[in-house]
């Protein structure tokens, strides 16, 4: 196979943004509902729309599937990880709420602390902000 075939036929990643939004010693995490990582834990974030830049589609996920509004501020974390449907590049940022947070009436979005971050069954990709939030928290 000749190089322009093995990098034509190389999968890049799916760059995908999560916040990591604390109110004290607690994190906000969401399950999710479908896919092929249903019923995992993860920190709240999305997949990025063509021409959107990571800060962007962070504030636009979070209003349109938290219905809060956030200032994204540092990065937090960055993930590369390569799951079964494709390789995805997760950046972690944290964020504050710039705005009033009515606790979503989903079973699946809470806040959690230490503790239940160390009991949580996590997506993958989201398993080293859970580790680093381990010694933030502690």
């Amino acid at each position: 196979m000749s190089t322009s075939s093995r990098e034509s036929s190389k999968k890049y990643p799916l760059i995908v943004t999560a916040a990591v939004i604390r109110d004290g010693d607690k994190v906000l995490i969401a399950q999710r509902q479908g896919g092929p990582l249903a019923g995992k834990w993860e920190f709240p974030g999305g997949k990025l729309e063509p021409g959107e830049g990571p800060e962007e589609c962070l504030v636009r996920e979070l209003r349109e599937e938290l219905g809060i509004e956030a200032a994204v501020k540092d990065i937090f974390a960055v993930v590369y990880h390569e799951y079964d449907f494709g390789p995805i590049l997760l950046l972690a940022y944290a964020c504050a709420l710039s705005g009033p947070c009515a606790m979503p009436q989903n079973a699946g979005v809470r806040w959690a602390g230490r503790e239940d971050l160390c009991a949580l069954d996590f997506a993958p990709a989201d398993r080293l902000i859970v580790k680093k939030l381990g010694r933030v928290l502690a």
